[in-house]
């Protein structure tokens, strides 16, 4: 009869499932990546030759990830120093790479 006793202590998962889409879920977040100064130059080239309407695709840093896009650029801020492209407001420090 004690073992019966303890059974219902014992956890269960409640939500069948749930810790499982928990843990896909989890974010892991990284330093931003350095750029050569090569890199970093020729980032700078493609950004002075971009031109509103213009389709380009790259890669950026923003909040412990790295992430890709592709579409039209929409807005070129060069006093902010950044850009918009396909609705995402991009640094140009953010950005790693240029396509």
């Amino acid at each position: 009869m004690s073992n019966m006793r303890g059974k219902q202590y014992m956890p269960f998962d409640a939500l069948e499932g749930y810790m499982q889409e928990i843990e896909k879920r989890k974010v892991i977040y990284i330093e931003k990546p350095l750029i050569s100064n090569d890199m970093a130059e020729e980032i700078n080239y493609k950004l002075k030759g971009l031109k509103m309407g213009d389709m380009i695709s790259l890669k950026y840093y923003s909040a412990g990830s790295i992430y890709h896009v592709t579409g039209e650029v929409l807005r070129i801020n060069s006093q902010n120093r950044s850009l918009k492209v396909d609705k995402k407001g991009i640094k140009f420090t953010d950005i790693l790479e240029i396509y």
